[in-house]
C-alpha cells in the first residue's frame, strides 16, 4: 500500500476524535469523528475570515457572516460555541494517540518491502 492509499490513523486517534465531538450519540461518533473535527477547523477559519474581512470591508464582512450562518456555522462572537468546544477538547488533553500503522510499518512509506 502506498502513502496515498489507505488510512494511517491509529484506532486510538479515531477514538479520541470521536470523544472530542459534542452532541453526538456514542454509537455514531466513530463514524463522524473526522468530519466533525474538519467542520470545527472550518468554523475557526470562517470566524477569522469574517473578522479580518470586516476590517477590510464591513459590507463584505457582514455578507460573509450571513453566508456562513446560512451554512450552519456559528461565526458570531456573541456565543460561546468555540470556547465550549475548546473546553471540551481540553478535557481530553492527556489522551494517548497510540501508534499509527504508517509509523509502525515504515515499509509502507519508503516503498521497501520488509524482509
Amino acid at each position: 500500500m502506498s502513502p496515498g492509499q489507505g488510512n494511517y490513523m491509529s484506532v486510538d486517534t479515531r477514538e479520541l476524535l470521536a470523544k472530542l465531538q459534542r452532541d453526538v450519540e456514542d454509537e455514531f461518533a466513530i463514524y463522524t469523528a473526522r468530519g466533525a473535527s474538519l467542520d470545527f477547523v472550518q468554523q475557526l477559519v470562517a470566524r477569522e475570515l469574517c473578522v479580518e474581512m470586516k476590517i477590510v470591508s464591513p459590507t463584505i464582512g457582514a455578507a460573509l457572516v450571513e453566508l456562513f450562518t446560512r451554512g450552519g456555522w456559528d461565526v458570531s462572537f456573541g456565543t460561546n460555541a468555540v470556547e465550549e468546544q475548546f473546553n471540551h477538547i481540553w478535557l481530553h488533553r492527556a489522551a494517548g494517540l497510540g501508534t499509527s500503522e504508517f509509523l509502525a510499518n515504515p515499509h509502507i512509506w519508503t516503498g521497501s518491502v520488509p524482509e
